[in-house]
Order: C-alpha cells, then sequence, then structure tokens
C-alpha cells in the first residue's frame, strides 16, 4: 500500500470519527460526501498536501470540521495554491455561501491554506491527443489541468488537451470553430481550434478570470474577473481589451443576449446581476436578485434572463425588457449554473449539494421534475442538434445527457478529473427538434 493510500485513509478516518456532517439547503438536510472522492484518489494529490490536511494544526481541524460540510476535501488537495490574497477571496465567497466560520476561524484558515505544498506548475506546452473535429461537447476539467472533447453519439471522451494549471470555464464561438478556456491558475484566456486543436492565442484580461462569452454576432468577447471586480470586453479577432467594466463584488457568471445588446454579470457577493449595455460600453443598472447569485442564462427568444441565487436555494426570473425580477421558485441543495431550453420553455437548475437537476416551467416558474444526476451537479450545456442538455458532475468526472423531449437521462460519459465548465453549442442559436 502506497503512502498517499495509507494517508488518505487516516484522512478518511478521521473525518470519520468526527461524525457524519450535515449541509442544509432549501430547507433540506443533506448528509455530506466522504472527505475523499473518485477523482482525488485517482490524480493523487502529493503526501505531503495530505499529511498537511490530516493533522491536527488548528486550520487543518478548521477545514475538516467546517469546510466539509457541502463538499470534499477534494477541492483542496487537489487545487492549485493561489497565495493569500486569492484564498481571502475564496474564503470570502465560502462564507456569502453560509460556510461557518468566524473571522477569526477565516484568518486561521486563510493561512493554512495558504500555506499548503505546491502542486507542480503548468507545463510550458500543451500536449494534444485523439480526434479532433467541430460538434464535439468539451468540457474544462479542473482537478486534470485539462480539457476534454466528447463524442455524445458514441458516449466517450475523444481527444484531450493538457498542460493548464486551472481550467474552469470554456466556451464555443457561435459556429464552433473556437474553444475559449479560463485558466484562474495562470490567470489567461486561452484560444484552441476545435478542428485540429492548435492553440491560436492566449491573453489576460483581469484579475481571476472566471466565465467567458462569445457575442451572438463574433464581434467581442466578455470575461468576468473575480478578483478585480469587472467585466472586460475584447475584441473577438485581436484579443485587445476595449472596455473594463465595474460590476458586482466577486464577478462570476455572465450571459449575453441574443442581439448582442446586453450583458447580464452576477456579482456574488453583491447579490446582484450587473446589465451592461453593449452598445455604449456602459453600465445601465443593476438587479438584487437574492444571496450569491452564481450565471445567469439568457433566453434564446430575447424575453428573459434566469439566475440562480445559491445562498437562497432559489432560481430567479428576471424580465427582459422591463429588466426586473418577474419570478423565483426554491429548489434544494445549493444551485449553481441554470440553462435555459431552446425553446424558452425549460429553465434547468444544476444543485450541487443534492447531486440532482430540477426542470422549471419557465412560465409559471413551477418545478415539474427532479432528476438524479452525479455528484456535484454544476455545468450546463446543451448538444448542438438541441435535444439534449448535458451537466458536469465534478465529484464523478463524468457528464449526464438529457434528453429533453422526454426530460429522462439517456446516458452518462466519463470525462476528464474534475469537470467544471462546459461547451456543448452556443446557447442562443439552437433550434429545438419538435
Amino acid at each position: 500500500m502506497t503512502d498517499i493510500v495509507k494517508l488518505s485513509r487516516i484522512l478518511l478516518g478521521l473525518a470519520t470519527a468526527a461524525g457524519a456532517l450535515l449541509c442544509t439547503s432549501g430547507g433540506r438536510t443533506v448528509a455530506a460526501e466522504p472527505p475523499l472522492n473518485n477523482f482525488c484518489r485517482t490524480s493523487a494529490p502529493s503526501a505531503e498536501r495530505i499529511a498537511a490536511v490530516s493533522g491536527e494544526a488548528p486550520g487543518a481541524l478548521l477545514l475538516r470540521q467546517r469546510c466539509t460540510v457541502c463538499h470534499s476535501l477534494d477541492r483542496v488537495l487537489v487545487r492549485e495554491v493561489d497565495g493569500p490574497e486569492k484564498w481571502a477571496r475564496t474564503l470570502k465567497k465560502m462564507r456569502a455561501y453560509g460556510a461557518p466560520l468566524n473571522d477569526e476561524e477565516t484568518g486561521v484558515l486563510q493561512a493554512f491554506l495558504a500555506g499548503l505544498p505546491s502542486k507542480p506548475a503548468a507545463a510550458k506546452d500543451f500536449t494534444r491527443a485523439g480526434h479532433f473535429r467541430r460538434g464535439l461537447v468539451w468540457t474544462a476539467n479542473e482537478v486534470g489541468r485539462s480539457i476534454s472533447g466528447l463524442d455524445v453519439q458514441l458516449g466517450k471522451e475523444v481527444c484531450t488537451i493538457s498542460g493548464f494549471a486551472n481550467p474552469h470555464n470554456i466556451t464555443l464561438s457561435t459556429e464552433g470553430a473556437r474553444v475559449f478556456v479560463t485558466d484562474t491558475g495562470t490567470e489567461e484566456v486561452l484560444v484552441f481550434g476545435t478542428d485540429d486543436g492548435h492553440l491560436i492565442g492566449r491573453f489576460k484580461a483581469g484579475k481571476n478570470p472566471m466565465h467567458v462569452f462569445v457575442t451572438p454576432n463574433e464581434d467581442r468577447l466578455l470575461i468576468t474577473n473575480a478578483n478585480s471586480n469587472e467585466v472586460t470586453v475584447h475584441d473577438y479577432g485581436t484579443f485587445e481589451v476595449l472596455a473594463r467594466l465595474p460590476v458586482g463584488d466577486m464577478p462570476h457568471g455572465l450571459t449575453i443576449t441574443p442581439d448582442s445588446r446586453w450583458c447580464y454579470a452576477s456579482g456574488q457577493l453583491a447579490d446582484d446581476v450587473t446589465i451592461l449595455d453593449l452598445n455604449l460600453l456602459k453600465v445601465k443598472g443593476h438587479i438584487k436578485v437574492g444571496r450569491a447569485p452564481v450565471a445567469p442564462a439568457a433566453d434564446g427568444r430575447n424575453r428573459f434572463v434566469a439566475v440562480a441565487a445559491l445562498r437562497d436555494g432559489q432560481v430567479v426570473k428576471i424580465d427582459a425588457v422591463t429588466q426586473k425580477v418577474v419570478g423565483r421558485v426554491k429548489v434544494d441543495g445549493l444551485p449553481g449554473q441554470v440553462a435555459v431550453s431552446p425553446d424558452g420553455y425549460y429553465i434547468f437548475s444544476g444543485n450541487q449539494v443534492t447531486n440532482t437537476l430540477t426542470v422549471i416551467d419557465a412560465k409559471t416558474m413551477k418545478i415539474l421534475k427532479v432528476l438524479e444526476v452525479g455528484r456535484w451537479a454544476h455545468g450546463l450545456g446543451f448538444a448542438v442538434n438541441g435535444r439534449s442538455l448535458l451537466i458536469t458532475n465534478e465529484e464523478d468526472s463524468t457528464v449526464s445527457v438529457v434528453d429533453l423531449h422526454d426530460l429522462e437521462i439517456t446516458k452518462t460519459i466519463p470525462t476528464g478529473l474534475g469537470p467544471n465548465g462546459i461547451a456543448a453549442a452556443y446557447p442562443l442559436i439552437l433550434t429545438p427538434h419538435w
């Protein structure tokens, strides 16, 4: 038995001895996941890091007792060490999500996390493998430090690009020729051709780039930057920064309306969504939506925008004309990303703690169905033919495929380790199949 496996089992025993930790979300109490899940064991974190986390230091005890309330310790064991500033921002966000930490405990935990043994840096060059082509589904695998190209029909991974530090979010251009990846480890945005996986370009945006989106007219790129509280607007061809627009504290996700006129960006610590006028490159206003909004999604017919208020356990609907909240519905399990079906009839919510996908009637804002998916259900996207929804299951390293007509899971596809973002098709140009 290797030292890593021995230490992993020791850590598992320590957490188990402390008692089963519970997480409450949306009025429902959910048992926490085991501290070491599949992708962590598979990716073999260093023995030094496991030893530090399983020790008796005050920070290690806080980590095991408080941070596993809603997620496993995998996220610490395999994450790039960011230094005090980024850990401070991360802990601030976790407290906004409901982590039971006071100011003194936060300081102790921040110092401990910032001092963990480091992982290797990103590779200097990217490694491509497999068969590339347009029409694939792409995932950003944070733990595996790679992106995967998936063939939905075959139900398998067919190509990979590796060498990232921490690939977080991923999106496609409207015609599918380019895939864009935010790497929070190097604070870069990487652009690859989907035909053969070649690197087209790489550029800096702001501090800690999170989500990237292409305007439907392929004129500009927009990127949320969590640590500089801004959305950077870039020229699509040259990647030059055209504007830096201030948004709510710790922006995460964003969406753009089909006419390329409006951008909605969530401010997780501001509890709002900022509306940006992309014609004038100015801030139009702010909409309070609830605590810790994550990633908004626009209706393809320019009628409404949906967003999850994670801390409130709600999915919120914003009228695209009045730009006001017109509905909300309670869901369980820390809802993160949402998606709107191609015909605008459904809103889907990935619920991370309950490992479920909630299907909501967009008109009535009533829950129609709840599907069980994989562990830590997060990123959402649609297949090119508009017939399937795909959702990343971070802690299972899989993608669940949901038939949009029957609203049933049809298959589960293995991915690289720890898939977060997913780029299945450009979300505003799809036509439903019925």
